[in-house]
């Protein structure tokens, strides 16, 4: 796969079939568009290319409140090389480019610069700075540029029942229903983030937790909750228990804190980066009396989650 950030400082020779989207979360709906790219782009004997933005398109054009991300750059970055896509072109979301036509888009960039022979439109998907222009606005630019302009299928139902859109998975993980968020993405949802010291209240409870700074405050992160986990560090992979929330049993923390126990792990790993896949919802963030019902609730979590384990 070749990664371009630059469009202007490259020379692309072969002719390509294209798609362009923010594709947060690259869930099954991506993939399902971004597999007919490839289908075609074989066909015709051309390449498929994403064109798609380094940067948070809702940071631009909502500063105020912009929307979490279920993928980082890097992680999009990563599943579609997966994918085989031959490129992918990173590009800068900012008010001119957002300003602009999808007629001079298609033109300008897709054409003149990248070599577009077909263009691949999701069902529901709109460019260009008219919202209200539709698929037939774009066939017809293309049938003026000699680019064709393709519909691409939509995901058949037998594949999922709901629709999905990265909205809906975005809902999902913010309710802690992380089983939909993985049917919808095809995979568990992840974060990742770097072990740094706390205050040794796990530790004192007989149940060491990491605490873990997230790489990319960008990222959503799932509703203040206990969750079962899969924890990624290196090569290897441990379960856990994970805690999002603001410790109302102790101190009351005006900022969340994301803490995770290893089950059956003794190692040093401050300052180590790991991946945290989301499993399931294991309970509510509740508030304790004591550190001794505390205690009993974390003992009843970890039943729950050897049992979970063991049926997996």
């Amino acid at each position: 796969m070749q990664v371009i950030e630059d469009i202007f400082s490259v020379e692309i020779a072969d002719l390509s079939v294209q798609t362009i989207g923010g594709f947060d979360g690259l869930h099954i709906g991506h993939q399902y568009l971004l597999q007919q790219v490839k289908d075609i782009a074989k066909q015709r004997k051309a390449k498929s290319m994403v064109i798609t933005f380094k940067n948070n398109p809702s940071c631009v054009l909502h500063p105020e409140n912009p929307t979490g991300q279920l993928t980082t750059l890097e992680e999009k970055l990563s599943l579609l090389e997966a994918m085989d896509i031959d490129y992918v072109v990173l590009m800068d979301f900012t008010p001119q480019l957002s300003k602009m036509s999808a007629r001079d888009f298609m033109r300008e960039i897709l054409i003149e610069k990248l070599k577009g022979a077909a263009l691949l439109v999701g069902y529901d998907h709109r460019f260009g700075h008219q919202s209200s222009e539709t698929f037939s606005d774009y066939q017809r630019y293309g049938e003026e540029l000699n680019m064709d302009v393709i519909l691409a299928g939509e995901l058949p139902q037998e594949k999922s029942p709901i629709h999905v859109s990265s909205s809906v998975i975005r809902r999902a993980i913010a309710e802690g229903n992380m089983s939909l968020a993985k049917e919808l993405l095809g995979r568990h949802y992840s974060i990742s983030g770097t072990v740094t010291h706390g205050e040794g209240i796990g530790r004192m409870l007989g149940f060491p937790t990491a605490n873990v700074k997230i790489t990319d405050k960008c990222k959503i992160l799932p509703k203040k909750a206990a969750y079962i986990v899969k924890v990624i560090i290196g090569e290897k992979n441990y379960p856990g228990m994970l805690y999002i929330g603001n410790r109302p049993t102790f101190d009351m923390l005006t900022e969340q804190r994301v803490e995770v126990h290893l089950v059956d792990f003794n190692e040093e790993i401050y300052g180590k980066s790991l991946k945290i896949d989301f499993l399931s919802l294991l309970r509510e963030e509740q508030h304790f009396g004591s550190t001794e019902e505390l205690k009993a609730q974390l003992e009843r979590d970890l039943t729950q989650l050897r049992r979970e384990i063991a049926n997996a």
